[in-house]
């Protein structure tokens, strides 16, 4: 079984943390995953080559993005999406993954399509952060296509109970 780990990191905070965390684990599983970010993240890289150097990584844009506005990555996101999408895709038949676990927002919409079209891939939604009750119906539009949701907290996983 090949894990594949999709997410749009921001550094070496929270998430990032605990996915370098996990990764480190040199286990049966260790060489059966690996990670996708959507851009380059040159403080994320270098995390991960300190605590799993054994760890695949690929990048499916070879330059960084510095955005701290949500809505801005959002649109980026949305405007990138073909070309995302392809990247994906081609990397998608090379690696043959049979789970995916899509990190955070910006890689769920890039996931979302995926989820419908390859059913081969058990397709699994991860959030890191408190979901706000104003955004259900977008978030339930997200999450539609997953076959499981979790949160990586306890009071993450509390948040999902509204959707």
């Amino acid at each position: 079984m090949n894990i594949m780990h999709l997410m749009r990191t921001y550094g070496t905070h929270g998430g990032e943390q605990q996915l370098s965390q996990l990764f480190s684990i040199k286990d049966n599983w260790s060489n059966k995953e690996f990670f996708v970010d959507l851009y380059n993240d040159k403080n994320f890289r270098k995390l991960i080559n300190k605590r799993a150097p054994h760890l695949k990584v690929f990048n499916l844009l070879n330059f960084e993005i510095h955005t701290k506005n949500r809505w801005k990555e959002f649109f980026l996101v949305i405007i990138l999406f073909p070309y995302l999408f392809i990247k994906l895709l081609i990397l998608i038949e090379r690696q043959k993954p049979s789970l995916c676990i899509s990190h955070g927002f910006q890689a769920g919409v890039l996931f979302w399509p995926f989820a419908f079209i390859s059913r081969k891939i058990t397709w699994i939604y991860m959030h890191r952060v408190n979901k706000q009750k104003k955004l259900k119906y977008i978030f339930k539009l997200l999450y539609f296509p997953a076959k499981l949701v979790i949160g990586n907290s306890i009071s993450v996983s509390n948040s999902l109970r509204y959707f």
